[in-house]
Parts: C-alpha cells; sequence; structure tokens
C-alpha cells in the first residue's frame, strides 16, 4: 500500500477530469510491480476555509490485473505496532 494526495478545484455545478499520478519509487519501495486496486478516500473542501463540506467514502476501482495481484504481505521492514489483532510495518522512510 502507499499513500499519495490529489487535488483539483472544480466549480459549483461543473465537472473535472484530472488524472492521479503515483510515484514510481513509492511504488516500488512498497513492492508493488502491478496495480490491481486503487481505493480513493474523496473529501470536498471549502476553498476559503479549508473546511470539509463533505465526505464521499470509500471509491475502489479496480484494475485489468484485480483477479491475479498478489496479496501477499510484505513483512519487510520495522514492526511499528502489533496489538490487538493490528500490526503494523513500516520501510522505506
Amino acid at each position: 500500500m502507499i499513500t499519495d494526495l490529489f487535488s483539483t478545484t472544480v466549480a459549483s455545478g461543473k465537472k473535472a477530469y484530472e488524472t492521479m499520478n503515483f510515484s514510481n519509487m513509492a511504488l516500488k519501495e512498497a513492492g508493488i510491480d502491478n496495480v490491481g486496486k486503487v481505493e480513493m478516500y474523496l473529501y470536498t473542501y471549502d476553498p476559503d476555509t479549508y473546511s470539509t463540506v463533505d465526505e464521499l467514502g470509500c471509491i475502489t476501482v479496480k484494475t485489468s490485473v484485480y483477479d491475479s495481484m498478489d496479496t501477499t504481505p510484505n513483512d519487510l521492514g520495522a514492526e511499528l505496532y502489533n496489538k490487538g489483532g493490528i500490526r503494523i510495518g513500516g520501510h522505506g522512510y
């Protein structure tokens, strides 16, 4: 899994078509060779106050390699947290 930020300005009642880019270095560091699924959490903000107007929740996009993607956990790196059935590992930074 990697995290990235994306933003665009869209006037009320209008549409926007944008491209999301993901860092090749971040994908490589996470051991991701093929992207099978992208999950996005979308928020709308007031451009003057930056307060959240709406949260659209999780949107999932499955790519053409979704059915064959490798979901083996990447256990490389340092264990940062392990409690209550939740384990978090970190590497690359």
